[in-house]
């Protein structure tokens, strides 16, 4: 497909707007969209690059229609070529691959493309490093707390529990209130090289911390702080997906591997040194994110212009944020049993600390899959029936895991992580891309990370706590009971009542 047919063709059938709106988008008239269009005029290197944020085409397509067009044979070789159009062998221009393209650099010869006008590229690998960092400390932090502070500070189960939901309480606030509040007065990169470093002090008050009271308040004080980085990232993702037109699930799915990888490191580390090497293994990946943190910045990330207090009322006017974040509630929220007893679970099945760490990663594996190829198969499906699927995956995950208590039951469910909590974040990242502005993302995604990841979490942790003293699947059972009424709530917004 030449150029031209595919700004038609994703203006028409992908975006679905007119020549005027697109003209608007672009500050353009609406006769050189036509022209484009049609093929009757050029495109020179800065209006190429605006163009391909506007009409949100993939890299690969695009350099796919660029070399169809525009480079000729004795540019690149007919090998590279069919490679770029080839289904069999698509391309994608991360900067990480920029060196094994000829052809590409073919395409910036052709229009005199500057290191400037690579942002797209460049803002892509960022964000892939800074998702990957981040959860690489969360793949310790997330699963483990809870067994290192019963097996080395000598907590009782229930104790450590509790602080576990303190905790979250504590994230559901920073999130609903500080995250706002920090971001309508400094710029997102500067705020993630604050909290990072900041995450990376407080982890070392937990080493002489000894007692329920000191470990509460030196949990406490870096819960306010360190979870904050996931929303911070989720927004300056769907910040960049506006501004610079990366792939969000492209990104997200390096997330997913660092989280793999940590957990994986983590259940041979405790093998070999048991679960004392936990803290220190977290405190070191936090060094590891201060250094991604600090290593390279978007200009958009550092910009204050847009800078803005945005009430909360005006993000709650709208009916589909409000909905969908009654989903995420119930959906997100109904991990708690997972979350907090998961590696319990597992010790309570009699697995070792090593297969723990493989069976907790094949839930990782399925949602890098799922990372990675949910721009391209979920373009065209809506935003309700995403949720749709999401919400009977985790009915029906949950309930598998209290029918049949058996560990090869726990693996099975584990692929299905990909739609219990891949797609229904997925789901929501893209509804904020399509009802927000930049101004009001990083707001929307506080709330979401405060009410749909944090609250809802800490809430569902204190009853599943309870229930899992008396029988650990009861814990799983409550989870299916919380993740029902997302089914129905997402039917209606289907049928368009909300």
């Amino acid at each position: 497909m030449q150029l031209n047919e595919l700004l038609r063709y994703y203006r028409q059938h992908v975006l679905r707007i007119s020549q005027k709106g697109m003209a608007e988008r672009l500050n353009i008239t609406q006769s050189s969209i036509s022209k484009y269009e049609k093929g009757e005029a050029g495109i020179d290197s800065r209006m190429l690059l605006k163009i391909i944020n506007a009409y949100r085409i993939p890299e690969d397509e695009f350099a796919a229609a660029i070399l169809e067009k525009s480079v000729h044979y004795d540019t690149i070789s007919i090998h590279e070529r069919q490679q770029a159009v080839s289904k069999n062998s698509r391309q994608h221009l991360l900067l990480f691959d920029l060196p094994q393209k000829g052809w590409f650099f073919a395409i910036m010869d052709k229009y005199l493309l500057t290191k400037e006008d690579l942002m797209i590229f460049t803002s892509q690998f960022w964000l892939s490093i800074t998702f990957f960092a981040f959860y690489f400390s969360w793949g310790i932090f997330m699963p483990y707390w809870n067994a290192w502070l019963v097996s080395e500070k000598g907590l009782p189960v229930e104790a450590a529990s509790s602080l576990i939901a303190i905790g979250l309480l504590v994230r559901a606030a920073s999130t609903f209130f500080l995250y706002p509040a920090m971001s309508a007065k400094f710029p997102a990169g500067t705020l993630l090289k604050w909290f990072t470093s900041t995450a990376a002090l407080l982890s070392l008050f937990f080493i002489p911390a000894s007692g329920y009271v000191p470990l509460l308040l030196v949990m406490a004080a870096f819960c306010l702080v360190y979870p904050i980085i996931m929303p911070m990232a989720d927004s300056m993702g769907a910040l960049l997906m506006k501004t610079d037109g990366i792939h969000y699930g492209k990104s997200r799915s390096w997330g997913s591997i660092g989280y793999t990888v940590s957990v994986f490191f983590i259940g041979l580390a405790t093998a070999a040194f048991t679960d004392a090497a936990i803290l220190y293994i977290l405190i070191g990946s936090l060094v590891f994110m201060v250094a991604a943190a600090f290593y390279y910045m978007p200009p958009v990330l550092g910009a204050r212009d847009e800078l803005r207090r945005v009430p909360l009322k005006q993000l709650f006017r709208s009916r589909r944020f409000v909905t969908a974040l009654i989903v995420c509630v119930l959906i997100q929220g109904a991990h708690a049993a997972y979350y907090n007893y998961g590696v319990l679970y597992l010790q309570h099945l009699g697995v070792s600390s090593i297969w723990t760490g493989v069976i907790l990663n094949i839930a990782v594996a399925a949602e890098i899959i799922f990372f990675s190829v949910a721009d391209r198969f979920l373009r065209h499906v809506s935003v309700p029936v995403m949720f749709m699927g999401a919400a009977f995956a985790a009915v029906f995950r949950w309930s598998i895991m209290f029918i049949l208590p058996t560990v090869a039951v726990y693996i099975f469910a584990q692929v299905f992580h990909a739609f219990t909590f891949g797609l229904a974040h997925y789901a929501f990242i893209r509804l904020l891309y399509q009802e927000f502005d930049t101004s009001e993302i990083p707001a929307a995604q506080g709330v979401y990370s405060s009410l749909g990841m944090g609250l809802s979490t800490a809430i569902f942790t204190f009853g599943a706590g309870y229930l899992y003293d008396i029988e650990p699947r009861f814990a799983f059972l409550s989870m299916a009971i919380v993740a029902l009424p997302a089914v129905f709530v997402s039917f209606l917004m289907i049928k368009g009542k909300r």
